[in-house]
């Protein structure tokens, strides 16, 4: 019996060993095989830190794992990062990987996981990483029906955040603090597909339109997959945003490249007014918890039919909120008597036929109503029937719709009055008699240490025919003090068909200031204007070049100008620049600043401004420009150096123009400038180039 047990602890002994031993023993040569695959196959910067092979972790399976994995873009995108993860295992079925038929992976880890997609204007994205002599290969293998086959029964993400920048349809996504998993024979034709989902803050931006802000998503999907016909069936599932519940049913098919053919259902199964109100980014604060609200909900529709080129689906979205109210506990004013009937549809495969409707658009916010209705059927050529009046104290709107670092005051007053058709190509304007007016206006922003003060503006909007011609826009009042300094602007524009203005403006603009109170993303921008400028002139002059007929006049003077953005950190100053406008040309009299470090000096003209401004023609100056050293090196991208680990990509210095401009520094088509230079000293990569004149 001893001599029976001695053996058996040594059986499992020896078999622990190789459990511990083949990963030891393989590793090197495992590892160098992954390397030289990469290398072959992957046209970007792979690096990771450590990597793991083992038998112990999830046995009877064998685990791969990196540490400080990451995939970093070539030219275009030299320097993005396309994947990053402080944690990436695969786990797979050891029978499996011996058979060679087919492949079981059991699961995928990424873990505090970074993922970047982009695609440009031209098309070209930074995720089409893959070789073209490998991608041959693979499809020369697949056209030989090759037996393998590759299964993942599971995939899980912690702590992730995803970034999609599509310019080509001006679409951006941006997913943060993710924590998704996932199962389903995704090796399968048809399959079932399961997945639950939370995110923290998901933005969703397209066409500049804005569709989620910063809202918390979770979502449990059950899903049938059926790869053969790009088919995808929902069960009925729900997705929560913020603590609004959507359910929706359906099918989502793409039999080709060009068509989307959906059939979907959606309704909200809570009634309750707060849950809708969570998804207005100032309501859903930390004190929500608090907020006291009533009122009825009623929301669904549907999206059936195919979208492509030339038709989009027919749709239905219908809104009802019945004698609601909601108010902060610890704020005095409420918003009561809030009623809403709001639709939304299209009958036909032309979205231009949709029709939004709100019957009924009703609130007081405290003590200030607002009451009207609002119809437009169609959305290029649109009837209009609308009555609205609204009398607003911005203080209480604050006070209701808390903006953090952001203070208002002021009497807002609208009363608005519009029916009958618009449409540009008949020349056709709604009978529209509209008056709007801001009273001791007051704005102040955390960010900045002084307000918008004394603000009174007054505009009226008028027509009485219905003709495009007779449209006036009527700005009797404009003013407004910034850090103690006036600004006045007034004038009108009339005769939509052919513009007719007449505008006065005078004061100083700081751009500092302005920025903080409506920031510009991924841009800055400072400096002060100081300007006194008249115009008055008609389009038809612009069209036919008759800037005689244009009395423009004035000056202005700018200091301190700073522009910088992502993709030109380098920066342009301009210390300070004198102008006077005529009809004809922008005087520039003197001009000093840098761009980036490299200074220069420069006077000129400009003309053809009007028609660049307002027809989109070509812009025309002769300009001398002067730099006693010119630094080239900081307008050219280095490639960046691999990062620690294991990199497949030579770390010697690489000239290219930025990468933010797509392949090279781009100026706009209808800019036609000639410019006589003279630069001292210019440094190009080593090279130091001296006196340097052209034209």
């Amino acid at each position: 019996m001893k001599k029976i047990l001695i053996i058996f602890v040594s059986i499992i002994a020896l078999f622990a060993g190789v459990l511990f031993a083949v990963p030891i023993f393989f590793k090197d040569k495992i590892q160098a095989k992954v390397n030289q695959e990469i290398q072959k196959k992957i046209n970007a910067t792979v690096y990771y830190k450590d990597f793991d092979l083992s038998l112990i972790k999830n046995f009877p399976n064998v685990t791969l794992s990196l540490s400080d994995f990451g995939v970093v873009g070539r030219s275009p995108f030299r320097g993005d990062t396309l994947v990053q993860a402080k944690y990436f295992a695969v786990s797979a079925d050891v029978k499996s990987i011996f058979s060679g038929d087919k492949i079981v992976v059991n699961s995928v880890q990424f873990d505090k996981t970074k993922i970047l997609l982009k695609i440009l204007k031209d098309g070209s994205n930074n995720y089409d990483i893959y070789k073209t002599d490998s991608l041959k290969a693979q499809q020369n293998e697949s056209n030989e029906k090759s037996n393998f086959q590759l299964g993942i029964k599971s995939w899980k993400i912690t702590d992730g955040q995803i970034i999609y920048d599509d310019k080509l349809k001006n679409a951006y996504v941006s997913l943060k603090n993710i924590t998704h998993e996932g199962s389903g024979d995704i090796n399968s034709d048809v399959y079932d597909l399961s997945t639950k989902t939370e995110i923290e803050k998901g933005n969703i931006e397209y066409g500049g339109t804005s569709y989620l802000t910063d809202k918390k998503v979770s979502a449990n999907m059950d899903m049938i997959i059926d790869q053969g016909n790009n088919k995808y069936t929902f069960k009925d599932n729900s997705l929560i945003i913020n603590d609004f519940v959507l359910n929706f049913a359906g099918s989502v098919a793409m039999p080709d490249t060009s068509n989307i053919v959906m059939n979907l259902t959606y309704s909200s199964p809570e009634n309750s007014f707060k849950n809708l109100l969570s998804l207005v980014p100032n309501i859903y604060t930390d004190k929500f918890k608090d907020l006291k609200a009533e009122g009825n909900v009623k929301f669904d529709g549907f999206v059936k039919g195919t979208k492509n080129a030339t038709q989009f689906p027919t749709y239905d979205f219908n809104l009802l909120v019945s004698n609601a109210m909601f108010q902060y506990p610890d704020l005095p004013t409420a918003v009561t008597g809030i009623n809403i009937d709001f639709k939304a549809k299209n009958n036909t495969n032309d979205l231009n036929n949709s029709v939004l409707d709100f019957k009924k658009l009703a609130m007081n916010f405290g003590k200030n109503p607002i009451n009207g209705r609002i119809l437009i059927e169609g959305l290029k050529k649109s009837k209009v029937d609308a009555d609205l009046v609204a009398k607003l104290d911005l203080q209480q709107i604050a006070q209701i719709f808390p903006m953090k670092g952001l203070e208002m005051r002021g009497l807002y007053d609208v009363n608005l009055k519009a029916k009958g058709t618009y449409d540009t190509l008949t020349k056709q304007f709604p009978q529209v008699n509209a008056v709007m007016s801001l009273a001791n206006g007051f704005i102040k922003s955390d960010k900045f240490s002084e307000p918008i003060q004394n603000i009174n503006a007054k505009a009226t909007l008028l027509n009485t025919d219905g003709a495009l011609a007779s449209t006036r826009l009527d700005i009797s009042t404009l003013k407004l003090i910034l850090d103690n300094e006036p600004f006045t602007a007034e004038g009108h524009i009339q005769n939509f068909e052919n513009y007719n203005w007449d505008i006065k403006a005078k004061g100083k603009i700081d751009l500092t200031k302005i920025t903080k109170i409506y920031p510009l993303k991924d841009i800055t921008l400072k400096g002060i204007v100081d300007s006194d400028v008249q115009t008055k002139g008609k389009m038809s002059d612009v069209t036919a070049k008759r800037y005689s007929n244009l009395p423009t006049s004035g000056k202005a003077n700018v200091k301190g100008i700073e522009f910088a953005s992502k993709d030109y950190p380098q920066g342009v100053k301009i210390t300070s620049a004198n102008m006077t406008f005529t009809p004809q040309n922008i005087n520039v009299l003197e001009s000093k600043g840098y761009l980036g470090t490299s200074d220069f000096t420069g006077n000129g003209t400009f003309s053809n401004y009007m028609g660049y401004v307002l027809n989109n023609e070509s812009l025309k100056g002769k300009l001398n420009v002067k730099s006693t050293k010119f630094n080239v090196n900081e307008w050219i991208e280095v490639a960046p150096p691999a990062p620690d680990g294991v990199a497949f990509e030579s770390k010697s210095r690489v000239l290219a123009p930025p990468s933010g401009a797509g392949g090279a520094v781009s100026i706009p088509k209808n800019i036609d400038l000639v410019i006589n230079s003279e630069i001292t000293s210019a440094m190009y990569d080593k090279m130091e180039l001296k006196n340097i004149k052209g034209l």
